[in-house]
């Protein structure tokens, strides 16, 4: 890392003391002035969208000192640039860049910061082509976490972070020192008071979480995603997502189909490249919930993996550190891509009308997956079904108060006839009669005439003799 860092700082050095850019300083009134006595401007050091840094000298220590001032005079800028000297000011660490004073000359405001000697990140990736060696990798990234770990405890979300307001400090025989800089578009998540018009997206396009393009309030997870760019980007060399315009780019960011290729594509020579690479697809999940929920657990991540590969065994990643997030499930898929370029382009129109986009109706991050909202909408329908069943009882009871005599009458006549019939005996039938033979109909009584004997018609000399007795009776049929 000492010798990547090499040409950035001989170059700034250049800027500083030779003073190479003459026209720009004739042009300038401010180089070469000393500022309330303690302050003398050396050189023009950098030139954002709406600030200016030169590069001073504070007389009283000795030492060289980084000035920002403000080009405009709008009201709305200036209260932001207060803001953010408040920021700096609230920040103290060893990887976030000193705010040392404030003061204002000639009816401009100035901020004063230590003058960092390094190499931005984003020219180092230009120019070597990333990060190459894994203890490097683990370091800078390590010690990014710790920076946003420290403004995130001071609810001060950074918003902006890319290479370019990361300095790589070069120290001799040690390991690189990394310093983040530029708070200019941090918000305090405890002012109620709104600067930034709502729906109005601040920071860099190539680096902005899905939250941060479409607008909507931000948490400290948002710094994570662009922070899991920055580290695609310093492993690789490369962006993950690389288009030409603009909106393709923002759209990348907000819709779950597009997912970065695999590290491993870029640099298979990478040890424990799958772990790394898991790490880093868990940072840019579209929803905030599936992502690092702190730069702690970030930077846990990324020790664990540099502790395998000193290790030399690529261990599976622990459960609280492994990307186990299912994908989103969206009621149509062509709805929500419609929706998404509606917004985008809508933003992006806004933002070159250079007016504010509409305000986006406040949504929260786990609104679309997380069970608590089906759990929600749940319990309203059953609360639904139960209020009405609970009116239709009193309507009915109100119907029997309203009718009750007419009710009382139908229910006594009901009850008297029904115990009318249970009192009631039962009718003994008639006892039937025993009915006696009259004598006048008796009839006489029967005698059967006698038997005439029929005389045998067979001559006495012509009868046959009968058979021989068998000493058996003949059957006669």
């Amino acid at each position: 890392m000492r010798q990547i860092a090499e040409p950035k700082i001989e170059r700034m050095e250049e800027q500083v003391f030779e003073a190479s850019d003459e026209a720009r300083r004739k042009a300038d009134p401010l180089i070469g002035q000393t500022l309330v006595g303690n302050y003398q401007v050396i050189d023009l050091l950098g030139e954002g969208g709406m600030a200016l840094v030169y590069t001073g000298k504070q007389i009283s220590t000795d030492r060289l000192v980084a000035l920002k001032t403000l080009k405009t005079r709008d009201v709305d800028v200036l209260r932001r640039f207060e803001r953010e000297m408040k920021t700096h000011a609230k920040l103290n660490h060893k990887n976030i860049v000193e705010a040392i004073d404030c003061f204002e000359s000639n009816e401009q405001s100035f901020l004063v910061m230590e003058f960092v000697k390094g190499s931005a990140l984003g020219d180092v990736i230009e120019d070597y082509g990333g990060i190459e060696k894994e203890e490097d990798i683990a370091s800078v990234l390590s010690q990014i976490c710790d920076a946003l770990d420290h403004a995130h405890s001071h609810q001060i979300i950074h918003r902006d972070l890319k290479p370019a307001n990361i300095i790589v400090v070069e120290r001799e025989e040690q390991e690189p020192f990394i310093k983040v800089l530029d708070f200019g578009i941090a918000k305090l998540q405890d002012d109620m008071q709104k600067l930034t018009a709502e729906g109005q997206a601040l920071g860099s396009p190539l680096y902005m979480s899905p939250e941060q393009c479409m607008g909507k309030e931000l948490s400290p997870r948002a710094d994570l995603y662009s922070l899991g760019i920055v580290a695609y980007e310093v492993v690789t060399g490369n962006l993950p997502y690389e288009f030409e315009r603009l909106v393709q780019i923002m759209k990348a960011h907000c819709d779950p189909e597009y997912r970065p290729q695999s590290i491993a594509t870029h640099r298979p020579d990478l040890k424990g490249v799958t772990q790394l690479n898991q790490i880093i697809m868990r940072a840019v999940e579209t929803e905030p919930d599936k992502r690092f929920q702190t730069a702690a657990e970030f930077k846990k991540a990324i020790q664990f993996w540099i502790q395998s590969v000193r290790g030399g065994t690529e261990q599976a990643l622990p459960r609280d550190i492994a990307t186990a997030a299912k994908p989103a499930k969206p009621n149509s898929a062509q709805q929500v891509q419609e929706k998404q370029d509606k917004a985008v382009q809508e933003l992006v129109a806004n933002r070159a009308a250079g007016k504010a986009p509409r305000a986006a109706a406040p949504v929260s991050p786990k609104a679309a997956t997380d069970p608590s909202s089906t759990d929600t909408t749940r319990l309203i329908v059953n609360f639904s079904i139960g209020l009405g069943v609970c009116c239709a009882t009193l309507i009915v009871i109100a119907g029997i108060i309203i009718n009750f005599e007419s009710i009382k009458n139908v229910w006594l006549s009901a009850s008297q006839q029904v115990s009318n019939v249970l009192a009631k005996k039962p009718e003994t039938p008639p006892e039937r009669k025993r009915i006696e033979p009259n004598p006048a109909y008796q009839l006489p009584d029967y005698k059967p005439p006698a038997t005439e004997v029929q005389p045998n018609l067979v001559p006495t000399g012509d009868q046959p003799s009968p058979p021989p007795s068998t000493g058996r009776k003949r059957r006669i049929l």
